[in-house]
């Protein structure tokens, strides 16, 4: 008896189903992540209030604080620990990578 492979077609339509329906870049996905920041930190990170400015700094620095508030290291902020506890690593890491890249 000859077994016969599951046909292309259906081969291609469920990768079709697995990918999302356009494509996003990390960076691109990072700066969605970013915008959630913007009602504290200033859009793209220029704050206009006592709250610190993100835009420009340097991406280790941000990425450690980061992962501080997450951890519970820095409690010092009122919502920062529980906002970075909804994001992975690589999500923090993409972010803080974002705002590095800003003008100040």
């Amino acid at each position: 008896m000859i077994k016969r492979g599951v046909p292309a077609f259906t081969l291609l339509a469920l990768a079709a189903a697995a990918q999302p329906a356009v494509a996003q870049s990390v960076e691109e996905r990072a700066r969605d992540w970013a915008a959630a920041c913007s009602s504290c930190h200033g859009f793209e990170g220029r704050s206009a209030s006592e709250v610190p400015g993100l835009a420009g700094k340097a991406k280790a620095d941000l990425y450690r604080a980061l992962l501080d508030f997450k951890s519970g290291a820095n409690k010092t902020a009122t919502v920062m620990h529980q906002l970075a506890r909804g994001y992975s690593d690589a999500q923090l890491e993409a972010v803080a990578d974002f705002f590095s890249k800003q003008k100040r």
